[in-house]
């Protein structure tokens, strides 16, 4: 297993591009890819995907997945639209 350290003197940049759409009144699906790249060669290229379901207009609750070369995270939450 290897660990990386983001520490403040860190500088680079993040570019993403991704889709969301909404395959029903109440489910929205996505998808992007991201890179990341703080230079010297460390830079890594994510894998976004997640759903989102609409409880009513302002709130929505999602789950999403982001695969990359160092770790898989997931997560869930509460989304207020406004």
């Amino acid at each position: 297993m290897q660990m990386r350290m983001v520490v403040p003197s860190d500088n680079g940049y993040q570019v993403s591009s991704g889709i969301r759409s909404m395959v029903s009144p109440n489910v929205e699906l996505k998808g992007a890819v991201e890179y990341l790249d703080f230079g010297s060669g460390d830079n890594t290229t994510s894998y976004v995907v997640g759903a989102a379901f609409n409880v009513n207009k302002k709130f929505a609750v999602y789950t999403d997945a982001k695969f990359d070369k160092d770790a898989t995270r997931y997560g869930v939450g509460l989304r207020y639209n406004f």
